[in-house]
């Protein structure tokens, strides 16, 4: 039972990580979200990004 929920934990991981990709690369994010609000986002990302290299 536990390996099963694993599982369905794992999928629902590379599914959503699938998904949001697809959908930055064909612009929806940007017309759903907006597109200063996701260069926003991606703005933080890149700086925790350094601060963990660092």
């Amino acid at each position: 039972r536990m390996i099963s929920i694993l599982y369905i934990v794992l999928y629902g991981i590379i599914g959503m990580i699938t998904y949001f990709f697809v959908a930055y690369k064909s612009k929806t994010i940007d017309n759903v979200f907006g597109k200063g609000f996701v260069q926003k986002v991606f703005d933080n990302l890149k700086k925790l990004k350094k601060k963990t290299v660092k």
